[in-house]
């Protein structure tokens, strides 16, 4: 048979002792031990070295344990590089880098030639479409001559030889026009104006230039052939290839 639980006295019987032990917490009818403090263990961790001309010396980075200690910090941290404090050799890349236009071969010099005259005639289309729109307000019937700056447009951006002869043709026929109102414009016109003259003198030399740079672009996209298509977006990472051009 169990013996017979002693009665716990009570703390205000003036007959029960003070005690100079922990007490014990007593929960659910069972006596736990106070937690009993123990004193902590220092560990030591090596601090990080500076690195000197890019070359990191054989001392444990910060974070990594030293030898006979517990780990306390499991992930490696970089060392740190003093700002101004050469980091070594660069590491090689797999871009392209366009370093001099002379080293390049014909078939590179030829597509980037390409692309800066085909992003000129891109230009000039747009511009084109722009004043020619604002003229159809005017003059509704101006409006079919839209045509003209679109096969630019578009061909600049398919590289379709067609639509680059189309431009060439359009622009060619301009040109014409400006040049014959300037010939004849006391003809055409009943006042003589200074003005109308110099604005025409200057539409007409800048319609020329036009039509070279359409000329020259047609000449370059009828050599492009599909090998040298297909060389075409290597091409178009060199910066030089979105310069324009103006002869």
């Amino acid at each position: 048979p169990k013996s017979p639980r002693r009665p716990v006295p009570c703390c205000s019987d003036p007959t029960h002792p003070v005690r100079s032990t922990p007490r014990r917490k007593v929960l659910g009818g069972m006596s736990q031990p106070t937690a009993t403090a123990y004193p902590a263990q220092r560990v030591e961790v090596a601090q990080a070295t500076p690195v000197v001309h890019g070359e990191a010396s054989n001392a444990p980075v910060y974070g990594e344990p030293v030898q006979g200690q517990p780990p306390a910090y499991q992930q490696p941290v970089p060392a740190y590089t003093a700002p101004g404090m050469n980091q070594g050799p660069a590491q090689p890349t797999q871009a392209v880098v366009w370093v001099e236009e002379q080293g390049l071969t014909a078939t590179e010099q030829y597509l980037i030639s390409l692309l800066q005259y085909a992003r000129t005639v891109k230009i000039l289309s747009i511009i084109d479409i722009v004043f020619t729109v604002l003229n159809a307000i005017r003059n509704p019937l101006s409006l079919f001559l839209v045509a003209g700056p679109l096969c630019g447009l578009y061909g600049a951006i398919k590289f379709n030889p067609c639509l680059a002869t189309c431009y060439l043709i359009y622009s060619a026929l301009k040109t014409v026009f400006n040049i014959l109102q300037l010939a004849l414009y006391d003809q055409l016109f009943a006042v003589r104006s200074t003005w109308v003259i110099v604005v025409l003198a200057f539409s007409t030399v800048v319609q020329v230039w036009i039509t070279w740079i359409a000329y020259k672009y047609r000449q370059l996209v009828a050599d492009l052939t599909p090998e040298k298509l297909d060389s075409l977006a290597r091409a178009e990472g060199n910066p030089n290839s979105r310069r324009l051009v103006f002869a």
